[in-house]
């Protein structure tokens, strides 16, 4: 999850939505019953679930001083996401005395993009590692992640 310029721009965090699971039917990369790594479809529960337990909790801990300030996380309208005035991520927002609010980008709007492509060329170029399964493609987003600098996004403006 990445905020915008209004503020302060930074990378809060990065979380992959995923399960464990055990592998139903042997393959040439691994025996029945083996622990695999599946994706889970992105929902809008599953997104108001990553919201309250996992980017509002970061932002939380990142910034505490922050707290008497409005901070505003920028989402795209992709279908799983949240309206912007959706009561139950405006409580989880407002909870311990914060103010987090969500603002959507204007529909296909390439103005409003720019963290995105310049983050996703970074994945881009580690995802061309030999990544074979999910865990390994996990693996080079959070490395990218790691790699990318709060100065470096800010070029890409």
């Amino acid at each position: 999850m990445i905020l915008g310029r209004s503020a302060i721009s930074m990378a809060i965090g990065i979380w992959s939505i995923v399960e464990q699971a055990v592998a139903q039917h042997a393959s040439n990369n691994r025996a029945k019953g083996a622990p695999i790594t599946k994706n889970v479809s992105m929902t809008r529960a599953v997104y108001t679930k990553l919201l309250r337990e996992k980017v509002f909790p970061a932002i939380r801990k990142k910034w505490p001083g922050r707290k008497t300030t409005t901070i505003m996380v920028q989402q795209d309208n992709a279908g799983p996401h949240v309206q912007d005035d959706n009561a139950d991520i405006l409580e989880a927002g407002q909870e311990g005395g914060w103010d987090i609010q969500m603002v959507s980008q204007p529909p296909r709007s390439p103005d409003m993009n720019v963290l995105d492509l310049g983050f996703f060329l970074f994945v881009a170029v580690a995802t061309i590692q030999d990544t074979f399964d999910t865990d390994g493609l996990i693996a080079a987003v959070k490395s990218s992640f790691a790699k990318v600098s709060y100065h470096t996004l800010e070029k890409c403006f």
